[in-house]
């Protein structure tokens, strides 16, 4: 197959300098097709498979029974973890949904193109945490459609003295942390997201960030607002909410120290997709929009670095979204006496599921 075929259907590769993209294919990429209902990827396997659909539909699945998440169409990116992390694990199956023409990269040939300093390789990031973005973003909107929810917390002490001993410090109250400011490049080491990159790196993002405060009860994010910092957990406990077609909240995750989050916003420029709270007192490490956009347009190995643990912080909370949306489905699914609410539920939640076939 031709390279002016390739680019038409592939909008990223379009930005790609010729000779990158000739030396890209000599080295790494091959095009294979793939009938319909064979199996790409396997949840739970280390696999270090890049692949980009060039034509046809995937699916994506996840669990036992498995639950579809998502269908993928021309120009998505599959396995984007062989950027990133060739170790890990896989944490969903895809499977063939039509026959397919596919792009497959390895580990190693990626590993040799970024010893080339082919631009194809920084693209490719790119382009998979902007992916990894809009998949947890169509994530969180199912939970919405799924869930039930409950009432979310208070942010301050319930009742009059509560409140007022929450204003002004009355009784002993304090909301806020009471160990010291945390040093940023000390919680960077511990914080899974960042374990792979090198001291030096590590202290030049550290000056990048502010430390600030989170007392127990505050929102630190909220579903709706436009926000443009994202944070890293350095003390304390967060809880993250979604917002159902209820009026009421499901909880999603519960981050401890070192997770990295409210990134979203960061990568599209949209609204806050879930809302984010300090269920005790708490230090956070703040990343403004600005040293966002420092990091993430070089080409570096400390930008690339930032890159990986944007990455892999998006990833964890993919997999979490993706665990939650399937325990929900099986939770109607398996329901003798599904009501006509919980039908519909159902029904919407999988009209969510829409093929994305798009330009990367």
């Amino acid at each position: 197959m031709d390279l002016l075929h390739i680019t038409k259907r592939i909008h990223l590769l379009r930005r790609v300098p010729e000779h990158h993209l000739r030396e890209a294919f000599e080295v790494a990429a091959r095009v294979f097709t793939i009938g319909k209902g064979e199996i790409l990827l396997v949840e739970g396997e280390v696999d270090d498979s890049l692949l980009l659909v060039l034509e046809g539909q995937v699916e994506v699945v996840h669990g036992d029974p498995p639950v579809q998440l998502a269908q993928l169409g021309v120009g998505e990116l599959v396995g984007e973890l062989a950027l990133f992390d060739p170790g890990g694990e896989r944490s969903a199956t895809v499977r063939t949904l039509t026959e397919c023409r596919i792009i497959l990269m390895d580990g190693q040939g990626l590993k040799n193109l970024r010893e080339r300093k082919n631009s194809v390789v920084p693209l490719l990031e790119q382009a998979a945490i902007r992916s990894q973005g809009r998949r947890l973003r169509q994530m969180n909107e199912q939970i919405t459609r799924l869930a039930a929810g409950t009432p979310l917390a208070s942010a301050s002490p319930d009742g009059l003295f509560g409140r007022l001993k929450n204003l002004f410090g009355g009784g002993g109250f304090d909301p806020n942390p009471k160990e010291p400011a945390p040093n940023p490049l000390d919680v960077l080491k511990t914080s899974g997201p960042f374990k792979n990159m090198p001291e030096d790196q590590l202290k030049a993002l550290a000056e990048r960030l502010e430390v600030v405060p989170a007392p127990k009860g505050s929102f630190i994010i909220q579903e709706g607002d436009y926000g443009s910092d994202a944070f890293i957990l350095a003390s304390g406990k967060v809880h993250v909410h979604r917002a159902t077609m209820t009026q009421q909240h499901e909880k999603i995750a519960e981050l401890g120290p070192g997770a990295f989050f409210g990134v979203l916003s960061l990568i599209h420029g949209s609204n806050r997709s879930a809302t984010c709270q300090a269920v005790e007192p708490s230090w956070l490490l703040k990343l403004t929009q600005e040293n966002y956009a420092n990091l993430q347009k070089g080409h570096s190995a400390s930008e690339r670095g930032f890159r990986q643990a944007l990455y892999l912080a998006l990833a964890f909370q993919l997999e979490q979204a993706n665990d939650h949306v399937a325990y929900l489905v099986r939770t109607l699914v398996g329901k003798r006496n599904i009501g006509d609410k919980e039908t519909k539920a159902y029904k919407l939640a999988m009209s969510g599921l829409t093929t994305y076939s798009g330009e990367v």
